[in-house]
This record gives structure tokens, C-alpha cells and sequence, in this order.
């Protein structure tokens, strides 16, 4: 039976707390053929010293460090490059993959065809200690197929829940790095030309921290909110139908609120304008 290889893609920036455990959550992978290449973008924490020790321990783990800070897309992008995996996994330092994770997801990508290039996952999530947090997502759905519509319109998904074939992030050439996140971004990307698939049971487990990449949306002028923005620029100069239109102008419509509730106002208005001339 063909056993793909699989690369798992661990991105540290000052995780040094939690790194141990998401590198252990990749070795215990069912799957029997993974490659893990661990990448730290210049922490200033101790997270140097815990993966040379793991490393240590676990010579298998190609390990690299970033000499400066590159940001998130660009030191996934440098990890990539030396892949050889014929599917992928994106996972931050500070997340955690059950151990079944990779194999349920070959699996399901047995039992689709050719036209499915991202095969998603249910979560679950935790705090900074690993205690269970609730699921504060208002409803839970697992669409399948062709669904770029809907991640035009909503926040469905979470990076680190995918299993990626590597044609989709070769064709796409991975991440866009004039972005300061890439999971918007790339799942439109990538929906655009290929299926996602899904198993609907939790594959990992998502920590919450008051320090998250996410977490930035509540600040003044941050680069997440003006990332968005550029997404929905590139999305509206791409839109085929009324439909991705449609979808579109709820997204716009999200995003400028949430601007406004953070009082990003001026990219509130930003955001407006696009609304007007979708």
C-alpha cells in the first residue's frame, strides 16, 4: 500500500512554551511516513534552546532558524522550499495535531477524486495551560466540494486543520508574502481551482493565546486588518459571478464592522468604500 511521504511544517516565533508538545503531537502521527521541518523566525525567547534539545533527541527533525525576523508567510514559504512531501500540514508552534490527524485525512482524500486538492478538519480548542476551551463558533458546518463562495464569505476554516496536496501550494506558489497571514488568502486561492474535502471529526486542537496572531485585530492600525483588506481588493478583481459578488459584499460588510468595534475607523471606512463599488 503507498505510503505518501508527508511534510509537517512547524513555524515558531517566540512558542518556546509550548513547542515541545506540538513537535511531539508531529512524531505521533499513525501515518508511518512523515518528514518534520521545524522553522523558528528569530524568537527572543527560549524557544532556540528547546528545539536544539529536541533536536537532540530527534535527529530526523530538519530544523532551521531564521537569522531575522521574516514574518509568518515568508518563513513558512523558506520551510516549503525543502519539502518533499507530497502532502502538506501548516502547523503553528503553539497547536497541537491528534495523532490520527494525517491519516484520517488520506483517507478521505482516497475516497475523492482528482478535482480535491485541501482535505479540512474539525477542532477543538484549549487555553495556554491546555485546558479545554468552549467552542464559541456560532454554527458548525462541514461543506465539501466546490465552496469558494463561502470562504469568500465567512471565516470557515483554520490553517492548521488542513492536509495540502503540494501541486495546489506549487501551483499557487505558496503563500502570499506581502500578507501578514496567509489562511484567508490562500484558502480563496486555492477554491478558486480546487475542491476541499473534510472530515468532520476534530483533528487538532487550537490554543488560544492573549498573544495569537489573530489577537492583533483588536489593535489600532494593525497589519491583519489592512492584510484583509488587500484580500478583498485581489477577490474583487477576481469575482466570475453574482454569487463570489454576493459573498464578497458580506465579507466587506463583516470586516468593516469589526474595524469599526476595534475603532479601526479609517479602515472602516476603507472597507465601506469597497462595499459601494463591488
Amino acid at each position: 500500500m503507498h505510503q505518501p511521504l508527508v511534510s509537517v511544517i512547524i513555524t515558531c516565533f517566540n512558542h518556546a512554551a509550548f513547542l515541545e508538545e506540538a513537535v511531539q503531537s508531529a512524531l505521533l502521527q499513525t501515518h508511518p511516513n512523515c518528514e518534520i521541518i521545524f522553522i523558528d523566525d528569530c524568537s527572543t525567547d527560549d524557544s532556540k534552546t528547546v528545539i536544539e534539545k529536541t533536536h537532540h533527541n530527534n535527529p530526523s527533525i530538519t530544523v532551521l532558524f531564521n537569522s531575522e525576523n521574516l514574518g509568518f508567510c515568508k518563513t513558512f514559504n523558506k520551510a516549503f522550499a525543502i519539502s518533499k512531501g507530497e502532502f502538506i500540514v501548516d502547523l503553528a508552534a503553539d497547536d497541537v495535531l491528534l495523532p490520527n490527524k494525517i491519516t484520517a485525512q488520506l483517507n478521505r482524500f482516497n475516497e475523492l477524486d482528482d478535482e480535491y486538492g485541501v482535505v479540512y478538519s474539525d477542532l477543538t480548542f484549549m487555553d495556554e495551560k491546555g485546558l479545554s476551551l468552549p467552542d464559541k463558533r456560532k454554527k458548525t458546518t462541514f461543506p465539501e466540494g466546490d465552496i469558494h463562495h463561502l470562504l469568500i464569505e465567512k471565516h470557515l476554516l483554520y490553517a492548521s486543520t488542513l492536509l495540502v496536496k503540494r501541486s495546489v501550494l506549487t501551483e499557487l506558489k505558496g503563500y502570499n508574502e506581502a500578507l501578514a497571514f496567509e489562511d484567508f488568502d490562500f484558502f480563496v486561492r486555492a477554491s478558486r481551482n480546487w475542491k476541499f474535502g473534510c472530515v468532520s471529526t476534530p483533528l487538532m486542537v487550537k490554543r488560544e493565546l492573549a498573544t495569537s496572531l489573530g489577537k492583533q485585530v483588536e489593535h489600532k492600525n494593525n497589519l491583519l486588518t489592512a492584510s484583509t483588506l488587500q484580500i478583498c481588493r485581489n477577490i474583487k478583481h477576481n469575482t466570475k459571478n453574482s454569487k463570489e459578488r454576493n459573498a464578497l459584499r458580506k465579507r466587506v460588510l463583516y470586516e468593516a464592522k469589526e474595524a469599526f468595534d476595534y475603532g479601526n475607523y479609517k479602515m472602516a471606512f476603507d472597507f465601506l468604500k469597497e462595499l459601494f463599488v463591488i
